[in-house]
């Protein structure tokens, strides 16, 4: 028959915790919490992200969709780019230029036209 170690009981033994607490326990040095909110883009965050070459047709393949590449007034052409595919929970897929987004697409790989529209109003 297996029986516990000898130094078990002393860690489970009646008093040990409040003994630790007491002996450990220090006051904050500030009165609060010292949780601060979030304040970045959880989106971006939580989601799949993975590279891809850009095709020489502006086109990047990703999960057996073949997803064309806006032309885009920052770079003539993506030819050979390292774009980065960002998959959200929702199935809706994003491409990356570095820091830029250049394309947001659907779950079934066509161009979300309402992020098309908002880019052309802002630019």
């Amino acid at each position: 028959m297996l029986s516990a170690p000898p130094c078990d009981s002393f860690y489970r033994g009646p008093g040990y915790l409040a003994q630790h607490n007491a002996r450990f326990t220090v006051s904050a040095a500030d009165e609060g919490t010292a949780f601060v909110p979030f304040v970045g883009d959880l989106e971006n965050i939580l989601c799949i992200h993975e590279e891809r070459i850009a095709e020489r047709y502006k086109t990047v393949r990703y999960n057996g969709l073949v997803l064309q590449i806006p032309a885009s007034r920052d770079r003539y052409h993506f030819a050979k780019a390292t774009i980065r595919v960002l998959e959200y929970h929702d199935g809706r897929i994003a491409l990356f230029h570095g820091p830029r987004k250049i394309a947001r697409f659907i779950a079934d790989g066509n161009l979300d036209e309402g992020e098309a529209n908002r880019k052309q109003s802002i630019a």
